[in-house]
């Protein structure tokens, strides 16, 4: 399955390769919000993280 990129557009990807989810496109990036669940996820409650915490030595962080 191909998406169309935009004229003028710079498609993003994990390793600078392309990704048909995120755009860059006039300065505005455009992705799909289901690539950042793993970055938004508490992995004690394994919801999306509500006042979270982030312990500075590990960089673990948690709600």
């Amino acid at each position: 399955m191909s998406t169309a990129v935009p004229p003028g557009a710079v498609p993003l990807g994990s390793n600078g390769g392309p990704s048909p989810t995120s755009v860059i496109e006039n300065g505005q990036a455009t992705f799909c919000v289901s690539t950042l669940n793993s970055h938004l996820t508490c992995t004690l409650c394994n919801g999306l993280f509500r006042n979270a915490t982030t312990i500075t030595e590990c960089l673990h962080t948690f709600c």
